[in-house]
């Protein structure tokens, strides 16, 4: 563990902004705190936002594209607020500023029951100004990441982020189940809701607190670059020109299309077909979590020994077998429906923990350097595109093949399908690039710890 504590050593570059001489240990806490707080918070809006939903009076087909309406916001800001980032000396600014702007709009969606008698409108209006402000916020974050942590060092602090932000995803669940699941009457488990989402409030304005006191590298207040709107065109240029980047953008969207697919479909398949009720819920979140929590410093150990690009098959692999906990679950005694669609999703849920600290590492290893909030923020956009469509695709289909329990089962075996064939395609990407003789330096420099012979 003392390596990881090691003050990276990285060339200064003006342009690229290398980090400066900064006190690893100590950036490396408080991003682990920041992970701990943002994730507590993605953990609340996973497991309440349906459920919130629901008692306040949503349709099933309103339930259905909850999923697309924070990509859609996200979708809208991420450019406008990657122009911004770019004028501003620290890459830093606008991840504080997010922060504390969403968490005016927690209070705002607690009390969205007293805006109207028709709350739901006001429910999709402060979901996308909550949920879908994260996503722009992760977007900006991963600029403040790269340009603040060495590459050399990013697999490490952000294998350290993620574990930190762990605890969250298992115990949020089951905090919140409990606190719902108690409680009869649809007034009561709206005001506990309330009550959930002032915390979340509380807990990114220290979120934004915490992020300044992270110190800065010294050409985070020299140079970043700016990027005026009429240089976009060029900026994206210069994204399609870099076959690396095009590589890796085109096999990670066709990814993402795939994982997205059954978002509107899965709440319902674990209520209405899985018999799965809050505590059920809360258990599985918090299930899965632990069971991708004790696997997590495994995958951090491949990618040192193997490579990212080895170790996300695995991700994707479990990804693709996730629809067998709908498939066959629905085909047993209803009573053990909840209990084997929790094992077998928790099974299938361990490896997928590998996928964001690979894709991460993947992205800031291709993205072009210069304006690299503006790229990040225009492929950003392109993955919350399809977090929009794919959703509202996923649950179109399964109304038009008949919105039952037949449907529901010939979906997911649809979806395990193309996620089979994402995995066949990153498996040959890999294998075609592993025996590249250029590989061998791309490897050794982006990531020194891997395997020269391995990776893409």
């Amino acid at each position: 563990m003392l390596c990881l504590f090691r003050k990276p050593h990285c060339p200064q570059r003006h342009t690229q902004g290398a980090p400066s001489k900064l006190p690893l240990g100590f950036v490396m806490l408080l991003f682990g705190i920041e992970g701990f707080l943002i994730q507590t918070v993605t953990s609340v809006n996973n497991y309440t936002n349906s459920l919130y939903a629901t008692y306040l009076g949503a349709t099933q087909a309103q339930l259905g594209v909850i999923a697309s309406v924070p990509s859609l916001v996200s979708l809208l800001l991420l450019l406008p607020a990657g122009l911004v980032a770019e004028r501003m000396r620290s890459s830093r600014t606008m991840p504080v500023c997010l922060s504390f702007f969403m968490s005016a709009m927690y209070l705002l969606y607690a009390f969205v029951p007293q805006k109207s008698v028709h709350p739901i409108p006001w429910y999709f209006l402060f979901l996308g100004l909550t949920t879908g402000l994260v996503f722009t916020y992760n977007a900006l974050w991963q600029t403040f990441f790269a340009d603040t942590i060495s590459r050399e060092q990013r697999n490490d602090v952000y294998t350290f982020r993620t574990r930190i932000g762990y605890p969250s995803t298992m115990l949020v669940p089951l905090i919140c189940g409990a606190m719902v699941s108690s409680l009869s009457t649809t007034a009561d488990k709206i005001l506990r809701f309330q009550c959930i989402y002032i915390v979340c409030s509380l807990l990114l304005f220290v979120q934004g607190i915490v992020l300044l006191k992270i110190p800065l590298a010294s050409h985070n207040s020299i140079d970043r670059g700016h990027t005026p709107t009429w240089e976009i065109p060029s900026a994206l240029r210069e994204m399609l020109r870099s076959k690396e980047f095009m590589s890796f953008f085109i096999a990670i969207l066709l990814f993402y299309a795939s994982w997205y697919l059954d978002y509107g479909c899965w709440y319902l398949a674990q209520t209405r077909y899985g018999g799965m009720k809050e505590l059920h819920l809360s258990w599985f979140s918090a299930l899965y979590s632990l069971s991708q929590f004790l696997t997590l410093g495994i995958f951090a150990r491949m990618n040192h020994r193997h490579s990212v690009h080895f170790t996300i098959l695995l991700g994707i692999a479990g990804l693709a077998l996730c629809p067998l906990a709908v498939i066959l679950s629905v085909h047993i005694q209803s009573s053990l429906r909840p209990w084997v669609f929790m094992l077998l999703g928790v099974l299938f849920n361990t490896t997928p923990a590998c996928i964001p600290l690979c894709v991460v590492q993947m992205l800031l290893a291709v993205i072009p350097p210069n304006h690299r909030s503006i790229n990040i923020s225009l492929y950003t956009m392109a993955t919350c595109a399809l977090q929009m469509i794919m959703p509202y695709l996923g649950s179109h289909m399964y109304q038009a093949w008949g919105a039952n329990q037949e449907a529901m089962v010939s979906f997911y075996a649809f979806v395990m399908i193309v996620r089979m064939a994402i995995l066949i395609l990153f498996v040959f990407r890999y294998r075609r690039a592993s025996g590249k003789p250029h590989w061998q330096k791309k490897c050794s420099s982006d990531f020194p710890h891997c395997s020269p012979h391995n990776g893409q």
